[in-house]
């Protein structure tokens, strides 16, 4: 370890070594460069000071010209103004004159004040600069010597700067020359994996294209189980099946949905497993119902923001519940969305209740159980709470006769006859309800909760009592469902969604996934031909390899050998590549040897490489003959073509030694 840990440190103290050049240039070049910025900088202020005192000496003449005018302006104004009064009756051009002459001082006088007040500022700021004004001349001589001296230095630091540049780009190129020579591993291992990644990217496609056919296929597969038709009494896919597939993808690009025909054919299979189709009609009204239902849970979930799937299996379930045809479950929809959007339920809980309520579903039809589950909703219940007190409302009155005291005497006092509301219940459910909430609301305040509890119990008398306190809101909710408003609610959402860049992205998705889905059935047969294939391979090799153990165990003996030598070769390749390495550092090092040292040492270089060729002739000569002879033959034992040579060695070896096992695991193979 110790040893390992001395080669280390030798070789990166021979790097550390080396690379001081390139890092004492660099420090030298930022040198310069600072210098060179700074006597550049220090030229620019110079020259501005320089400029300021012209601008002042301009400024302080302008000033004294602009005074003596002022002067002579204000003498002219004077000499005017006093004939102006002399004059008994002045004339016009007197006075024109006169008024002329003011101006004339106005206008002296503003720029007098100007440029005087622009001298002050500059001879402060000349000031603060450290610069007398009263000292103009010797400043400006001490200005121009700073500026020749520095741009003196400033040719002298630009020449050292470009001497040191020639330098550089004679260590850089050494230095581009030695990563040329690393570059070749670089350019062989980038080949091999540009190779491998044009392979890749070209099978991409092909792959994809397969990936996205088997998902399709997977999806098929429940969509079959649960249609019948659409494979025959072997299993074998039928001419419905293809035509079902084609309907699935088609009707997806419509609706937008995550997984397009996937999801969609999802839905086909769940409503086929909830029987929303009869198994005996025909293939085509079959075909028709399900693609149906598969819109309408996908327009639902649109509407409701629900997954799909999800309410799927709730309509599939209140379509079962309340006798709704398969054909009408959009208008199932269109009155629970309806409901979802000018009420305050939501859809899903709407679904949730009218699941629940299905023991009443033979007195209620779909849309007012939806009102009444909704009204409750509206009021602030629960789901199930909405659900349990629609059917104790319900279930009472329908079975008025069969009650306790205690409801009969909450009929007398709303003056029921129990025996009437119970025939009632059978013909017109919610007429009867909102007749006894009507009679509940006739009551003074202070009853209506006792006469509530007396008809539906304790559990749910107050849920009746708040339903009573609020009756027009379920008449309404009433109307929503049973008026023409909420046909085509659905559609319209749906519409409004496929208006929208997210939803158009969607439905490209999909049309992209059902070509690459066609794309992939066509390798379908060849895929199916190969594994075929394979598999009738590895089931012949199983058996040869349990017909012939000993023979096996040799071949995987070899195997297990060669994977040992690989290994070797690898390791040693390893070992090379760290010899070549400092070699390449070595001959860099010499490179810049030949670029930094001085003449006498390459002289001296000159007559050590003498001396080394003397020995190099003479006793190690019989050494190099004798590694070179050695490095031939292990060379051409381990090249390529010597590999393959000492492999077909010994494969005909094994199979010279074998030959009657062999024969008879090649004559399996070809009778199958």
């Amino acid at each position: 370890m110790s040893d390992n840990n001395l080669r280390l440190q030798v070789i990166l103290n021979a790097v550390d070594k080396l690379t001081r050049p390139f890092r004492s240039a660099q420090a030298s070049s930022k040198e310069l460069a600072a210098a060179i910025q700074q006597s550049r900088a220090r030229l620019k202020e110079l020259d501005a000071q320089a400029g300021r005192i012209d601008g002042f000496r301009k400024a302080s003449a302008q000033l004294a010209v602009t005074g003596n005018s002022l002067k002579a302006a204000r003498e002219e104004t004077a000499k005017l103004a006093t004939q102006f009064s002399a004059t008994n009756r002045p004339t016009a051009a007197q006075a024109r004159l006169l008024e002329q002459a003011k101006n004339r001082v106005t206008e002296l006088q503003s720029k007098y004040n100007g440029l005087r007040q622009s001298v002050q500022r500059q001879r402060l700021a000349l000031n603060e600069a450290g610069l007398d004004t009263k000292k103009l001349s010797s400043v400006q001589r001490e200005l121009r010597q700073n500026a020749d001296e520095t741009r003196q230095a400033l040719d002298r630091q630009q020449k050292s700067l470009k001497r040191l540049g020639e330098q550089q780009a004679r260590m850089n190129a050494v230095r581009d020359q030695y990563s040329r020579r690393l570059e070749v591993r670089d350019r062989i291992a980038g080949a091999g994996a540009t190779t491998t990644a044009a392979g890749v990217a070209m099978g991409a496609p092909v792959v994809a294209a397969v990936k996205s056919y088997a998902s399709m296929e997977d999806a098929m597969k429940g969509v079959a189980k649960q249609v019948n038709g659409l494979r025959d009494d072997n299993g074998n896919r039928t001419k419905q099946f293809y035509d079902m597939q084609d309907a699935i993808k088609a009707a997806s690009e419509q609706l937008p949905m995550e997984n397009g025909a996937i999801d969609y054919a999802a839905l086909v299979e769940g409503g086929a497993r909830m029987g929303v189709t009869n198994q005996d009609d025909p293939y085509e009204e079959q075909k028709r119902d399900l693609l149906a239902f598969a819109s309408t849970a996908a327009k639902a979930a649109t509407a409701f923001e629900l997954p799909a799937d999800e309410l799927a299996e709730g309509l599939g379930k209140i379509a079962q519940l309340y006798k709704v045809p398969t054909r009408n479950i959009e208008q199932l929809g269109d009155a629970l969305n309806y409901l979802d959007d000018n009420a305050m339920s939501k859809g899903g809980d709407i679904i949730n209740v009218l699941q629940r309520m299905g023991g009443v579903a033979d007195r209620l039809d779909f849309r007012k159980a939806a009102a009444l589950g909704s009204t409750f909703l509206s009021l602030g219940a629960a789901p199930e709470i909405a659900a349990s007190a629609s059917n104790a409302m319900v279930r009472e009155l329908s079975i008025a006769t069969m009650q306790s005291k205690r409801f009969f005497e909450g009929m007398n006092l709303l003056q029921l006859n129990p025996a009437e509301i119970e025939k009632q219940m059978t013909t017109d459910a919610m007429g009867t309800i909102q007749r006894v909430l009507e009679k509940v609301n006739n009551l003074p305040q202070d009853k209506r909760l006792s006469a509530m509890t007396m008809i539906f119990g304790k559990e749910f008398g107050d849920d009746a009592a708040k339903l009573a306190n609020n009756l027009p809101e379920l008449q309404r909710q009433l109307k929503l469902t049973s008026g023409s408003g909420a046909n085509g609610s659905m559609q319209k959402e749906s519409d409004i969604n496929k208006d929208s860049l997210s939803a158009q992205w969607l439905l490209v998705k999909t049309g992209a996934q059902n070509a690459f889905s066609s794309l992939g059935e066509t390798l379908r047969q060849p895929l199916m031909d190969i594994m075929g294939m394979v598999k009738r391979v590895t089931g012949a090799l199983r058996r040869w390899v349990e017909q012939n153990p000993v023979l096996a165990g040799t071949l995987m003996k070899v195997a297990a050998a060669t994977a040992a030598i690989t290994v070797g070769l690898g390791a040693l390749a390893v070992a090379v590549a760290a010899v070549l390495g400092p070699l390449a550092v070595i001959r860099f090092g010499l490179s810049m040897l030949s670029v930094k040292a001085l003449p006498s040492a390459a002289a001296a270089a000159t007559r050590t490489g003498s001396v080394l060729r003397l020995l190099i002739s003479g006793p190690l000569a019989l050494l190099r003959v004798a590694l070179f002879a050695v490095g031939s033959l292990l060379g051409a034992l381990l090249s390529p073509v010597g590999l393959v040579v000492a492999a077909l060695a010994g494969v005909a070896l094994v199979i010279w030694k074998y030959w009657q096992p062999i024969s008879a695991f090649l004559g399996g193979v070809v009778e199958g």
